[in-house]
């Protein structure tokens, strides 16, 4: 592949990804790529993509989780709280508490804690656990995101101690950088992903470009 014959490679669609799904799917994955498993997409776009990934494509997301925690010098010792997609979970509206960050930064440095809830709980009920976390570090959807911020500033609630927002998974847009600052008064940093390709992109710590990840 070159610069020359890059634009002529025909773009592949969710659509033709599900109608060639068996076309799609490796017949001769190295064994000493892991364990495989499968992912399915949002259905974001109006179609949801299935496809399959590998062990060595988590240790792949992993390294760039940590990488992307190493780039915008994140204090390792803070809470650490994530909200996530809640469409294939049973019961919404639980809080889960953990030890550390996870297993990209787990296997590497000791962390605070971290906890997880998912976006289908309650807006009121999203914003009592956060207000009972107290984190210094937010990640989540940006459609999210927008939606507690409006209720902190409509409710005047506060977050002290909050140091940086995530955002993930969806476009964001200038206007939830500027309500990150205006009622949290943290910044927010973007990380473009996609449920089936992981990360794609970092936001860069010092402008507001991104860095694509060639891996």
């Amino acid at each position: 592949i070159t610069a020359t014959n890059w634009p002529a490679i025909p773009l592949l669609t969710p659509l033709s990804l599900i109608e060639h799904s068996g076309q799609m799917a490796s017949t001769a994955i190295p064994p000493g790529h892991g364990r495989i498993t499968g992912l399915k997409s949002s259905g974001s776009t109006g179609h949801a993509v299935s496809v399959l990934a590998t062990g060595a494509i988590g240790l792949i997301w992993q390294a760039l989780n940590l990488r992307d925690h190493l780039w915008q010098a994140r204090d390792g010792s803070k809470r650490l709280v994530t909200i996530r997609s809640g469409r294939y979970v049973k019961e919404t509206g639980v809080l889960h508490e953990f030890p550390g960050w996870g297993i990209a930064t787990d296997l590497v440095f000791q962390s605070g804690p971290s906890a997880l809830f998912h976006n289908l709980t309650m807006l009121e009920r999203q914003a009592e656990f956060l207000q009972e976390q107290k984190p210094g570090y937010l990640f989540a959807f940006p459609g999210i995101i927008l939606r507690l911020a409006h209720y902190f500033r409509r409710h005047k609630l506060t977050l002290p101690g909050l140091k940086q927002v995530l955002s993930f998974g969806e476009p964001t847009s200038p206007e939830i950088q500027s309500l990150c600052r205006e009622v949290w008064d943290a910044e927010c940093r973007d990380m473009y992903s996609a449920e089936e390709a992981g990360c794609i992109a970092l936001q860069c710590p010092q402008t507001d470009n991104y860095h694509v990840q060639s891996e």
